[in-house]
């Protein structure tokens, strides 16, 4: 496959450590509606609250984190929502899940402060807020959230100011894949396959062109989708059947190496597959992804011969016998 350019992401570290623990205690009050579910979100883990509004969660990330409050739809819509800054300590949030704006953390970690004071400011001086905070995880999370306010230039100015102990963080990484990948041109049949290079389980780096000469099936997933669980039995059919003619490939957008390897292992056992860590999203993004699952059949000569998205029972089944009896 001619390569258009090839793109590299290292391994990214997860920020734990076991010299201090920060712990949270939820004790709620008021009646939520009947449909609603309040649950408590840390380090990309949720938590639902117990019949008394109750929880407990804790962390071991090496910088501050946030811990969210959400109430969720059953319908999985989040209605609500309030987040605080915390870290290695022991905090409580209170307040009554009738009215989020109630909802209180003790201690208040000095971050709380700096991103109140940056929403109640104009654009100019939350510019400020931001460049003087680069140098904690606050502000490199308010950067993110603010990239419209910037040039390319100006973002990778700021990008080159944030210290390196925050290059693994999801706002970091997600900033430096919009600017790596904005002007990448919208995958269409016919176009040649953009490379790239990955993680694989086994701590391997592997490129898309690893598999020149075969088709290769791109599935874009995240630990977080039911529907991209869902097509993995039908994927597993697929691949049995037709191993020696393409190779899988699932690509995982996760926010973290440990979400992308530990979690719903159940599921995850049926994958023999190539099974890829998509670090910081930049596949995901390189190839414009908005809907998960998708999959992009990249025929033997490294182009794009076909593009769809969304579970449907037996549809990638029926698109490999296609493609393989008619050929």
């Amino acid at each position: 496959m001619k390569k258009l350019f090839i793109l590299s992401i290292s391994l990214l570290t997860t920020f734990t450590t076991f010299g201090q623990e920060t712990i949270v205690i939820a004790n709620l009050s008021g009646v939520p509606n009947k449909k609603d579910m309040i649950r408590v979100s840390m380090d990309f883990i949720s938590y639902q609250l117990d019949e008394n509004l109750s929880a407990k969660v804790s962390s071991s990330s090496e910088i501050p984190t946030q811990v969210t409050v959400m109430k969720i739809q059953s319908n999985g819509k989040i209605t609500e929502r309030e987040s605080f800054w915390v870290y290695d300590d022991s905090y409580q949030i209170t307040g009554d899940v009738e009215d989020f704006s109630s909802l209180k953390i003790s201690p208040n970690h000095p971050y709380n402060e700096i991103e109140s004071a940056f929403y109640n400011s104009d654009k100019e001086r939350q510019k400020e807020i931001i460049s003087e905070n680069l140098d904690k995880a606050v502000g490199v999370q308010l950067m993110a959230s603010s990239v419209s306010y910037y040039s390319d230039e100006e973002l990778e100015q700021l990008l080159a100011k944030i210290p390196g102990s925050f290059h693994a963080t999801d706002y970091y990484t997600k900033t430096k894949t919009n600017l790596l990948t904005k002007d990448a041109p919208k995958p269409k049949v016919g176009m040649k396959a953009i490379d790239f290079e990955l993680e694989s389980r086994a701590g391997a780096m592997v490129s898309l062109s690893d598999f020149d000469g075969k088709y290769r099936l791109l599935d874009f997933s995240n630990s977080g989708c039911g529907p991209c669980f869902m097509a993995l039995p039908d994927i597993k059919e697929a691949y049995e059947k037709y191993s020696s003619e393409i190779e899988v490939i699932s690509i995982w957008d996760d926010k973290t190496k440990d979400i992308w390897m530990n979690s719903s292992k159940k599921h995850k056992e049926q994958i023999i597959w190539t099974d890829l860590w998509d670090a910081g999203g930049l596949v995901s993004s390189l190839y414009q992804i908005q809907i998960l699952p998708s999959y992009i059949l990249v025929n033997p000569d490294g182009e794009i011969e076909k593009i769809w998205n969304s579970y449907k029972i037996g549809k990638i089944v029926r698109e490999m016998d296609s493609l393989f009896e008619k050929n």
